[in-house]
């Protein structure tokens, strides 16, 4: 009857601890997707091509200045309308260079942060009540991290199409206002 039980034992033992690397495999495999995630998140907001912005944010200064100080006309309505349009990518194009290092640096912490919980539950150094804590938190870190980068890269572009849009007008209104030609571009303070 010995004989038996310690076999029995042993093989009680290894299907527990097989249900608990197959708890941890499915954990790894979920936190290495959602790590994908967010590098690609991270990598469509990256894509962005800041010089592109950076020249727009110029531009939208230096005309949104002239036009306050120059411009005391009735304009028509698809001008107003233009003007309008052009304000509005101000906000969110400052917002960008502002927000840029720390959005990009909080997504790279949470994909690294995700690799090494994959890889300490991979490597079972985090105990199973320890590891559904943790995954949760890297998991609701993530997901915050995704959403901000999605919405951020969808804002931009939103608003670059907007600004491109709306700048031939503007640059047309200028122009009827300054000898048929556009002020010189400044830096814009950040």
């Amino acid at each position: 009857m010995k004989f038996y039980l310690i076999p029995g034992l042993f093989l009680a033992g290894f299907a527990c601890s097989c249900g608990k690397s197959h708890e941890y495999d499915a954990s790894v495999k979920q936190l290495d997707s959602l790590k994908v995630v967010v590098e690609q998140a991270l990598d469509n907001f990256s894509a962005l091509d800041s010089a592109r912005y950076y020249d727009a944010l110029s531009k939208q200064v230096t005309y949104t200045a002239f036009i306050r100080e120059q411009v005391q006309d009735t304009v028509t309505k698809t001008e107003a309308e233009a003007l309008q349009l052009f304000y509005s990518t101000g906000k969110p194009f400052r917002g960008f260079f502002t927000s840029r290092r720390a959005l990009l640096a909080e997504a790279q912490t949470s994909a690294t942060q995700l690799r090494n919980l994959s890889q300490d539950l991979a490597g079972s150094a985090v105990s199973a009540r320890d590891a559904i804590g943790y995954i949760n938190e890297e998991k609701k870190e993530a997901e915050k991290v995704i959403s901000l980068l999605k919405t951020n890269t969808s804002l931009l572009r939103r608003q670059m199409e907007d600004f491109n849009r709306s700048l031939p007008v503007v640059e047309t209104l200028i122009k009827q206002h300054h000898s048929g030609t556009l002020p010189p571009v400044t830096s814009p303070e950040l």
